[in-house]
C-alpha cells in the first residue's frame, strides 16, 4: 500500500512511526496510534519479537514484578 512504517523499542515502550499517520496520530492519543497501527503489523513480526504492542509490554513488566516478589525471602 505504500505505508512506510518504522518501530522502535525506546525505554519498554514502543513507537509506531507511520507516515501517513503523522499528523492524525499528533490529535489523538498513542492509545489511538496503536490501535490503528495493530492491524498494518504482521502477525509473525509480533510473535518474533520483532514488534512489542504496548501492552504485551505492560504484560511483561506486569509478570517480571510479580516474579521478583515471589523470589522475596
Amino acid at each position: 500500500t505504500g505505508t512506510s512504517m518504522s518501530c522502535a523499542v525506546v525505554t519498554g515502550c514502543v513507537a509506531i512511526m507511520i507516515s501517513d499517520l503523522g499528523s492524525v496520530a499528533s490529535g489523538f492519543g498513542i492509545k489511538a496510534l496503536e490501535e490503528t497501527a495493530r492491524p498494518m503489523i504482521p502477525r509473525d513480526a509480533v510473535n518474533h519479537g520483532i514488534v512489542f504492542p504496548l501492552r504485551a509490554i505492560e504484560e511483561l513488566q506486569r509478570d517480571d514484578i510479580a516474579l521478583a516478589e515471589s523470589s522475596l525471602p
